[in-house]
């Protein structure tokens, strides 16, 4: 049950992360480099999360 727990939590922070990236990419289109850098950020995040279960 704990393990369970621990995915729920890593998935919903996940999707916040992946929230605020698209906000703030909206909010900063005129500097791509956010966007790039919030998207290598959460693809490796979700490497990372898949990898570790």
């Amino acid at each position: 049950p704990s393990s369970l727990k621990k995915l729920v939590l890593g998935r919903r922070h996940l999707l916040v992360l992946i929230y605020i990236c698209y906000t703030f990419s909206m909010f900063f289109l005129s500097c791509p480099a956010i966007g790039i850098i919030c998207q290598n950020l959460t693809f490796t995040l979700l490497f990372t999360t898949h990898t570790s279960l």
